[in-house]
């Protein structure tokens, strides 16, 4: 089917839902293909390929609301589709904060983002991206082992159209090579990995790089010791931060917000950080893992100063979570194609600080530097943050020692408080932060 069979396919869709009596409709379609290949100890483990067409579709009738999806593009399938999710929403119970963006607030100019890469690699190509990852990681002495070495590319043309009159398309794409492996032995071993992503594969790490720095970042966790019980600074390092800005996105989300399920409700205009912190959402950063040209309800959103020298300024909202709190939507629907509409966020990202870490760590007497979190995180009803973690023990403003199996814990208000940026931020996912220290936390030990 061609990119012009897809567009009229869509329109006709929408075209016939208000004629079977839909109030009002929206559809997505979403043109995939995708290549991926994994290898382990030089040798190929997996090779996938796959193409899909998937659609789907939401009905709106008086408040009441129906979603369906399928990959059959055949016409007695959209017949079908159509009875049925015309069926389905006079059944539905009825929400009154319900809609779809009007004409006034579709987006009327279609922004250039440069997100497809329109080159597809080669199986060829992506086996030896990881064959050199992993084999630059194990020429390490110390590397004893592999858990394996990934690439691979996808592109999709993305088709959203609706009642209100609004039908683009935009197309995107992604890379990304990523490597594990183990160092050490018997009862001392440790894993790390490395790994990068882009839209475009020139903007990938080389994979000598990634290989060397899983490999050296597994390496430094030998011989890790356990540390007591105690209160104490901690510095997040920026791959590790990502996590604490992520709790905080999913905080001030409008479903968890409209819901009482934030504990940040009521909090706008309120000082939650220090003044040293500013948080930026921009939907259009040129090759932005998260860059989109309008949101999942045809708005175009817009850069959103989040949090300004530590004021809470905006949650992220959608047509219904702002309809509910009776504000306006800030642009930031997602969907998937058997999904509604959600806020999300596009590329989240804090402003770095002035302080390097190096600067950071030598501040600190006893303290300690986080590289790795795992289990639960934050619960963001009550705002109580505990984790696993291991990283690396500080004294007197020095590396001394590897830490592992530690629980971190404290309470995101107190902790966000607390919090200042190295300048160390880069762009490598969707969500990027500098590395963070924290004053006082409670360390879990021995």
């Amino acid at each position: 089917m061609f990119l012009s069979d897809k567009i009229n396919l869509l329109s006709d869709v929408i075209e016939k839902t208000k004629k079977l009596g839909a109030t009002d409709a929206d559809a997505i379609m979403i043109n995939s293909t995708s290549i991926n290949t994994e290898v382990r100890l030089e040798k190929l483990i997996s090779l996938e390929r796959s193409e899909d067409v998937s659609l789907g579709l939401r009905i709106l009738i008086d408040g009441k609301q129906a979603i369906v999806s399928t990959s059959d593009l055949s016409k007695s399938s959209i017949e079908q589709l159509l009875e049925r999710c015309i069926s389905m929403a006079k059944v539905t119970p009825e929400n009154p904060y319900l809609s779809i963006a009007t004409k006034d607030q579709i987006v009327k100019k279609i922004l250039e983002l440069d997100l497809y890469d329109g080159q597809e690699p080669s199986a060829e190509e992506l086996i030896n991206l990881t064959m050199i990852a992993e084999a630059t990681a194990l020429n390490n002495a110390e590397i004893t082992n592999s858990d394996g070495a990934s690439a691979g590319h996808s592109s999709n043309t993305i088709f959203f159209a609706a009642s209100n009159g609004f039908l683009q398309t935009y197309n995107t794409s992604s890379n990304g090579i990523s490597v594990s492996v183990i160092a050490g032995k018997d009862d001392d071993m440790q894993t790390d990995y490395s790994y990068s992503q882009a839209r475009f594969r020139e903007d990938l790490k080389s994979p000598e790089e990634i290989g060397k720095e899983a490999a050296e970042r597994a390496i430094k966790k030998l011989k890790s010791r356990k540390i007591a019980t105690s209160k104490m600074p901690i510095i997040f390092d920026s791959r590790v931060a990502r996590s604490l800005l992520s709790a905080f996105a999913s905080s001030v989300n409008g479903f968890a917000v409209s819901r009482g399920t934030s504990f940040l409700i009521d909090h706008l205009e309120k000082e939650i950080f220090n003044p040293n912190i500013s948080i930026i959402d921009d939907p259009f950063i040129i090759r932005g893992l998260g860059s989109r040209p309008f949101d999942a309800e045809a708005i175009m959103g817009s850069k959103l100063n989040i949090v300004d020298k530590g004021i809470l300024k905006s949650y992220f909202l959608d047509l219904q979570t702002a309809k509910k709190l009776k504000m306006q939507t800030t642009g930031h629907a997602t969907r998937g194609i058997a999904s509604a509409p959600s806020p999300s966020c596009s590329n989240l990202y804090m402003l770095p600080g002035k302080s390097s870490l190096d600067e950071m760590i030598k501040s600190i007497k006893k303290g300690l530097l986080v590289t790795e979190v795992f289990g639960h995180g934050a619960n963001i009803i009550t705002g109580e943050y505990s984790q696993g973690a291991s990283g690396f023990y500080i004294e007197n403003g020095e590396i001394t020692f590897p830490v592992s199996e530690v629980t971190i814990a404290g309470n995101l208000k107190e902790m966000f408080k607390q919090m200042l940026p190295a300048n160390d931020l880069k762009f490598e996912s969707r969500i990027n932060s500098p590395s963070l220290l924290i004053e006082k936390m409670t360390v879990a030990g021995v």
